[in-house]
């Protein structure tokens, strides 16, 4: 009996230590959610790009434009040996910095030196989304495509 309390007690123990080391940036509350960068300039957020489009937070402190996205990820109801990998092209201005090109993308095995997070003037820029999901007989650099950028200052 003791030995089954001590056991449950280590599990609680380690469960509420993993439940802790969820990064705060993606929870529940901000998960799928855009914050208005305009009304604040948070330390972490969202944004959500078409192809083209630009936006900067309040204070221009960072101002991200999607120039292209590359999508070679396993269409829907498709059996794939991976899931792919999706890409984007953005053009990245810090306050006082001339622009700067960077790609983000989603996660892939390293020797496949394929773009994922970028880290660029003090800012962390990772793909979390890219919307709808690819399809081989559309073209990937449609406007319609929507990237949802997780951005962090570090």
């Amino acid at each position: 009996m003791m030995t089954l309390l001590r056991t449950f007690k280590t599990f609680a123990l380690f469960a509420l230590l993993i439940g802790c080391a969820v990064p705060p940036a993606i929870n529940a509350a901000t998960k799928g959610k855009t914050i208005d960068s305009s009304k604040t300039s948070p330390t972490s957020f969202t944004m959500q790009l078409r192809v083209g489009e630009a936006k900067s937070l309040a204070d221009n402190a960072l101002n991200v434009k999607l120039v292209d996205t590359k999508d070679s990820r396993c269409p829907p109801g498709a059996y794939c040996i991976w899931a792919g990998h999706a890409s984007a092209t953005l053009l990245v201005t810090h306050k006082g910095s001339a622009p700067e090109t960077v790609q983000v993308g989603t996660l892939a095995p390293p020797e496949m030196k394929l773009p994922g997070a970028a880290v660029t003037g003090g800012w962390r820029l990772t793909l979390q989304s890219m919307e709808p999901p690819h399809d081989p007989k559309a073209n990937a650099t449609s406007p319609a495509v929507t990237v949802t950028l997780l951005i962090e200052k570090i």
